[in-house]
């Protein structure tokens, strides 16, 4: 198990199972590609929880990881840049009302992503929030 911040009031924790957790409230750090605090772990993150009093998540926060779907609370006012960027096993993702913005290639080079749930109110999506997701099927 691992565990750190990821924001000023964020911490996370990896556990056993392989199952990264982050918890608090407000917004995450923004990373680049490669350096956010659990990439180290990334062979071994095979599900993310992201609290409900998570306001933000950071550009590059869950790049490459193995995951298969992703539920994101309402609480997360945006998703930041290349946040799930080359996650190839991901294939469905779940957006809670209240998301506001989806950033530039948050999604981009998921090729296993079928299905994403987003909700009626937001308006707010880049044109390559979903870059290269070949298997995308609902919107």
């Amino acid at each position: 198990p691992a565990a750190g911040e990821c924001g000023d009031d964020l911490s996370w924790k990896l556990d056993e199972e392989g199952t990264l957790t982050i918890t608090g409230s407000g917004s995450m750090y923004d990373f680049v590609s490669g350096e956010s605090p659990w990439y180290s772990n990334v062979m071994e993150i095979n599900s993310v929880v992201i609290g409900p009093e998570v306001t933000g998540i950071g550009n590059y926060a869950f790049v490459g990881l193995r995951i298969t779907d992703v539920e994101i609370p309402g609480s997360v006012e945006e998703i930041g840049e290349f946040a799930f960027n080359y996650c190839g096993k991901l294939e469905r993702v779940r957006i809670g009302n209240g998301t506001g913005k989806i950033s530039y290639a948050a999604f981009a080079n998921c090729a296993a992503l079928e299905s994403i749930e987003i909700p009626a109110t937001m308006t707010n999506i880049s044109d390559s929030a979903f870059y290269n997701c070949t298997a995308l099927k609902t919107v």
